[in-house]
């Protein structure tokens, strides 16, 4: 058998109820904020690993010049180094291009969003 649902609605007694509002917008601005924060320290962890990968790259260039270059020929400038041809009129010294991995951007409307909410919130809190 199927209950009914009663139509009647149930009232509460809140003691204080604008500083208990007050109170909960203050918490959710704050939650809001903290959100914010994670998303910057995202950004700026993805940012660390573009620039560690690019530090790499440029690790193992020179790592690599350094093995093939030795210490009789140190003397050599960058323009001299950079004619250096192999036996079979290859150029040894090409510089080493990687391809970037593809980056997926995500939209910045999650982040445009939490600020819209978090003006609201604040201008929620003026208005009590």
């Amino acid at each position: 058998m199927a209950r009914k649902k009663s139509d009647t609605t149930v009232h509460m007694r809140m003691d204080m109820p604008i500083s208990n509002r007050k109170d909960i917008l203050a918490t959710t601005i704050d939650v809001i904020a903290l959100i914010q924060r994670y998303h910057k320290i995202q950004e700026i962890r993805e940012q660390k690993e573009k620039e560690l990968a690019n530090f790499r790259t440029a690790l193992r260039s020179l790592n690599r010049l350094s093995r093939l270059v030795r210490l009789k020929e140190m003397p050599l400038q960058m323009e001299e180094v950079k004619k250096v041809k192999s036996i079979k009129g290859k150029r040894v010294f090409a510089p080493v291009v990687r391809k970037p991995k593809k980056v997926v951007k995500k939209n910045l409307t999650e982040a445009e969003g939490l600020d819209e909410q978090l003006d609201l919130l604040r201008r929620k809190l003026e208005s009590l």
